[in-house]
């Protein structure tokens, strides 16, 4: 939102769409929980007052999966761009729905799209700073302002995605993973992390403790992991 007020470029170009969900109108009523009021929603409606924002950016309610693969599927139409701006991500499903529905995607430099969003030194999105407004609204500027980028990043993500990313890719890239393992010769089989018994008894009765755990993955006391 900052980085939107912020940016004239971005404001005459383009419209802010906030995807909420339980809120179906959430630039006007008040949200169901104080967290989501008092930390997202009236910071968000203060900056939309005081850059005379009303008219420019919109939120509204996505209530399923499906609903949501068809908003990216609109928003493609009129050259949408899709934005995380998470300051950590831990892998980040989201902005690789949205750009395998079409939507280049401009993501947080923190976290798991800078490993799944790039290959090498070749981005298939545009990376930010997500503490920085100014670095958010300069990702967003050049998808928005520069049709060459947004149609090659759009092209080329998506074809990243359908490669690497797909379910079926994943289950080929675990089965290859488990038969690699399984051809280790058995009197090598001493290299592989041990089992502890605990893993091996089906049993509700049986504990381990963190201390055992560490020792036997880490081979250090609980006192040495920060």
């Amino acid at each position: 939102m900052q980085a939107y007020a912020s940016s004239s470029t971005l404001q005459e170009k383009a419209n802010l769409v906030i995807f909420t969900k339980g809120e179906d109108d959430p630039l006007r009523n008040k949200a169901n929980d104080e967290i989501s009021e008092t930390q997202v929603l009236e910071p968000i409606r203060r900056i939309i007052d005081d850059c005379n924002l009303w008219g420019k950016v919109s939120a509204f309610s996505i209530p399923s999966q499906s609903a949501l693969a068809a908003a990216y599927r609109f928003f493609v139409q009129y050259r949408s761009v899709f934005a995380l701006v998470s300051l950590h991500e831990p892998f980040g499903l989201a902005p690789l729905e949205a750009a395998v529905s079409g939507l280049p995607v401009v993501a947080t430099q923190d976290g798991g799209p800078k490993e799944s969003l790039q290959e090498g030194d070749e981005q298939f999105c545009i990376f930010i700073d997500p503490t920085s407004p100014k670095d958010i609204a300069r990702g967003l500027e050049v998808l928005i302002s520069q049709t060459n980028i947004w149609e090659d990043l759009q092209k080329c993500c998506r074809a990243h995605i359908l490669k690497f990313y797909t379910w079926n890719q994943t289950a080929q890239e675990y089965l290859k993973t488990l038969e690699k393992i399984v051809a280790i010769p058995t009197q090598n089989t001493n290299s592989l992390l041990p089992i502890h018994p605990y893993f091996l008894r089906d049993t509700k009765h049986q504990d381990i403790s963190l201390s055992d755990l560490n020792h036997l993955y880490f081979r250090c006391n609980p006192q040495e992991i920060t």
